[in-house]
């Protein structure tokens, strides 16, 4: 094993899943062919969070970054003494791109003087905010996206009725997939793409369109709004042929497409990128939502579908 991990991938891949079963495989005392044992001491203490060798770091409850004092209390201090079973000590980092360049500095020593049977496994699903030289200390492991129809079957395994719209709308992501089934909003996405599509002809109003818009988690909200405006430059470029991750909301947004500028879908998918950008950022979701109401109200001149 090397001494440092960094595994990324999409939001919803399964990265978490990934480390924590490498971390109870490494420390278990009589792991099989599968994996670990999950019947053991050190199983069952990793299980019930209290394993003294297996420290877990992410960003504290209402916070927003992961401070040095963690770094160093949490995790330098924890890799210095000596392992309590005499084996693995294991830390995992998780959002790693969430520590700030004081948080680098004070791993970058851990990282560059590992000790012993250590592994620090940065978890991230945005790697290039990690500074270059953590990066370059660490072994780098990328977890892919499943295939469609694996992913499809495991999601039928845990009781989705609709997967194929649940994982085409998590882009491919099996455990987003699964969160957005348990989210309220996504029953009403209907009715918020018919909202949207309403706003550029004066029908419904930016102010009350962004309250409905602002009951949505910030950041999926974003991303899900992404993936509208991709379909409807599908739409644009390729006509009724486009397949389209919004497949049922497929004729609101034929609508859409049509009425709207091509160069204003463009611009609105660039402004989405810089704010997903800063969604970590303590912003004011209603004022956001507001001013992304009343771009979309904005009229241009419809270019002819090519």
């Amino acid at each position: 094993m090397p001494h440092a991990l960094l595994v990324t991938g999409l939001p919803g891949v399964g990265k978490m899943q990934f480390a924590n079963r490498v971390a109870t495989w490494l420390l278990c005392s009589q792991p099989g062919t599968d994996g670990a044992c999950g019947s053991c001491r050190s199983c069952q203490q990793v299980a019930a969070a209290t394993h003294p060798d297996f420290h877990y770091v992410t960003v504290p409850e209402g916070k927003t970054q992961i401070g040095v004092e963690q770094i160093r209390e949490q995790l330098v201090e924890a890799l210095q003494l000596s392992a309590r079973y005499g084996a693995w000590k294991i830390t995992i980092i998780h959002p790693a791109d969430r520590m700030n360049r004081n948080s680098f500095n004070a791993l970058l020593k851990t990282l560059e003087e590992p000790s012993g049977m250590s592994l620090l496994m940065l978890v991230s699903a945005r790697p290039a905010r990690l500074a270059a030289t953590i990066r370059s200390r660490c072994q780098h492991l990328p977890l892919p996206l499943p295939d469609a129809d694996s992913a499809k079957r495991w999601l039928a395994q845990q009781g989705l009725q609709d997967a194929e719209s649940l994982l085409a709308l998590a882009g491919g992501a099996p455990l987003a997939a699964l969160a957005l089934n348990e989210a309220e909003w996504v029953g009403q996405r209907g009715d918020l793409c018919r909202q949207l599509m309403a706003l550029p002809s004066g029908d419904e109003d930016p102010v009350r369109a962004a309250q409905s818009w602002a009951k949505l988690p910030f950041g999926q909200g974003i991303d899900w709004l992404n993936t509208l405006v991709q379909d409807m430059i599908r739409l644009r470029q390729l006509g009724p042929e486009a397949q389209l991750l919004n497949e049922d909301l497929r004729r609101d947004l034929q609508s859409g497409a049509h009425r709207l500028d091509w160069r204003l879908l463009h611009r609105h998918r660039d402004e989405l990128i810089r704010l997903r950008a800063l969604s970590d950022a303590p912003l004011t979701a209603q004022l956001q939502w507001e001013a992304l109401m009343f771009a979309w109200s904005e009229r241009l001149d419809v270019a002819p579908l090519h």
